[in-house]
């Protein structure tokens, strides 16, 4: 069997792939002895470097589990096209999805051809929408997006160039010191001639997930973190900052005296009230402009606050809490990457009820967790034996 993608080691801890084919089948990198390879890989870091135009669904959901199964942190660096199968490859088994200058990436519908009576196609359509739903997941789950809203990118063919899969939320970014490959490597290959385009130069501005919401205050934010003595990173959000400010004020209030003589442990805490309907008027204390006063003493008023903000601290821990069980829950059903869950706790964290009810609305076991499908042997068929294959063949879905 022709070998169709290289193995290069690193060093004892890393090695590299260099995925420059088809995906799976006779004519491509078959799924088997791809994961049979990399599996005798004792490393920690691995790299794919791809540049290919798809194929099969079958062979490159296997690829891409196999890549997930194995024990490496996953870089795939897409140096020319990843294209239809290739492209759930790279989204689904990459922990870091890197783009390399002007490199594309193309997602779309399952394809196959079919042969047999109405029943026979009708039963096609179900199995084709069925795969490509599950596809669909894929790109779901590493970006926050609906299954629904990838099914229409897929089904208009959507090409993405290096920074538009990097704004869509497909790739984490591009890397500049990259070469790019030769774009016209697959221009006349079986897969691409299948394609309603054949590069992102041909095709329509691809659908574009909705840019993450920027805080124009945070340098502001920054700023006071700097004077708190608190880390400006991600860790350090506005709540931390607000509850450590309030703390900060609060003992500079402990620690000013009390400018009004004769009330050293009292403190006057007013509040006005404005009712919608008149209150009732006791006809014994007609003074009506008087304020609602209550006198508490300093020392119980210190003790209420610092009571209230260690409650809201408790209550936004137990909050945290809830949004990494729920992203956890929906690795563990097959519904998301592992990958994904931090942007997927952050997409709680931004807007719980939306993030909530597109994962509750996600189908469980969309990322799969084992090998997906096999490659037959096939020796000295008879020519009936040849026949069935030939229409078994014409059955079997390729992406």
């Amino acid at each position: 069997m022709k070998k169709r993608m290289t193995i290069n080691n690193l060093g004892s801890s890393a090695a590299e792939v260099l995925l420059y084919d088809e995906i799976g089948g006779w004519f491509g990198v078959d799924a088997k002895q791809f994961a049979t390879d990399i599996a005798d890989l004792d490393v920690t870091d691995l790299t794919v470097r791809m540049h290919s135009p798809g194929g099969d669904v079958w062979d490159g959901l296997a690829i891409m589990n196999s890549l997930k199964r194995h024990k490496a942190r996953v870089t795939v660096v897409v140096e020319g096209m990843a294209a239809s199968a290739a492209s759930f490859i790279a989204v689904g088994a990459a922990d870091e999805l890197v783009m390399a200058p002007h490199s594309e990436l193309m997602i779309h519908d399952a394809m196959a051809m079919a042969y047999g009576n109405a029943d026979d196609l009708a039963t096609m359509i179900d199995h084709l929408n069925r795969e490509s739903e599950n596809i669909a997941g894929i790109y779901a789950s590493r970006t926050s997006e609906s299954v629904d809203f990838w099914r229409a990118a897929m089904r208009a063919e959507s090409w993405y160039s290096a920074s538009e899969a990097v704004t869509a939320g497909l790739a984490d970014h591009i890397d500049g010191s990259l070469e790019p490959a030769d774009m016209q490597a697959f221009s006349q290959s079986r897969v691409m001639a299948r394609f309603k385009n054949h590069s992102r130069r041909e095709a329509t501005r691809p659908p574009m997930t909705e840019p993450r919401k920027t805080n124009e205050n945070m340098d502001f934010l920054n700023e006071i973190a700097q004077r708190l003595g608190l880390p400006t990173d991600k860790a350090t959000d506005e709540t931390t900052i607000i509850n450590a400010l309030e703390e900060a004020l609060q003992e500079q209030v402990a620690e000013e005296p009390t400018e009004q003589a004769g009330t050293p442990d009292k403190e006057e805490a007013t509040t006005t009230t404005e009712p919608s309907a008149p209150l009732p008027v006791d006809e014994e204390h007609t003074d009506a402009d008087a304020p609602l006063t209550i006198e508490v003493d300093a020392a119980r008023l210190a003790e209420l606050e610092e009571a209230e903000l260690k409650w809201k601290e408790a209550e936004a821990k137990d909050a945290e809490a809830n949004l990494e069980k729920i992203a956890a829950q929906a690795v563990k059903d097959g519904k998301i990457g592992a990958a994904a869950q931090p942007r997927w706790v952050e997409a709680l964290r931004n807007d719980f009820d939306d993030a909530k009810a597109r994962l509750d609305n996600m189908r469980a076991g969309l990322v799969h967790r084992s090998e997906t499908g096999h490659v037959k042997e096939v020796d000295n068929l008879t020519s009936a034996e040849h026949e069935a294959e030939e229409i078994q063949r014409a059955f079997k879905l390729n992406f």
